[in-house]
Formats: C-alpha cells, structure tokens, sequence
C-alpha cells in the first residue's frame, strides 16, 4: 500500500528492483492505509492477479 504508515513507498520500490526476475509487477494498493486491505486486496479483487498467472502458466 502507497500510504502505509509502517513501510515507505522506496523502501517497496528497492526490494522490487532486487528481485532478480525479469517478468514482474508492482502494484500499488491506493486510497487506503488500512493494513487489512492491504492483505485482502486480492481476495476481493482477483481478476489482477489472475490474469499474471493465466499469462504465464498457459501451455505454450
């Protein structure tokens, strides 16, 4: 979440530019610093993460 009280946003954006994967994203969880929607952002909304596994674990 961009307005976490606990994480600074480039503290998030520095552990993203380590992970050594080159197909990935950062999604940011807006309008909210509530920690709980944060953890059940997905559960709520999954078309988004859905739509990253459907595009890479489809056979080929």
């Amino acid at each position: 979440m961009r307005d976490d009280h606990l994480v600074v946003p480039s503290d998030l954006e520095s552990i993203y530019d380590a992970v050594a994967a080159e197909d990935k994203e950062m999604f940011w969880i807006e309008h909210t610093n509530a920690r709980w929607d944060g953890y059940t952002w997905f559960q709520r909304h999954p078309e988004r993460i859905l739509q990253f596994f459907d595009a890479r674990m489809t056979s080929r």
